[in-house]
């Protein structure tokens, strides 16, 4: 299985569940797969296309607009 089966997986069948851990607390899986589309819709609506590739972030929930 590939990274994002695992995380769909916790998606479809246990929303709720804390999916990210940090100091600031837990978001669910279902609030990372919220945050998730509303990047991928903006990156879409700013012309990137579902075949191109790269992205390089900080390992931080600030990424999901979360600091």
């Amino acid at each position: 299985m590939r990274l994002i089966d695992y995380f769909e997986r916790g998606l479809r069948y246990d929303p709720e569940r804390a999916c990210l851990i940090d100091a600031s607390g837990d978001l669910s899986y279902r609030e990372v797969g919220e945050h998730s589309n509303r990047t991928a819709n903006a990156l879409l609506a700013g012309g990137l296309r579902a075949e191109d590739t790269g992205a390089q972030a900080k390992n931080s929930r600030a990424i999901l607009g979360r600091a």
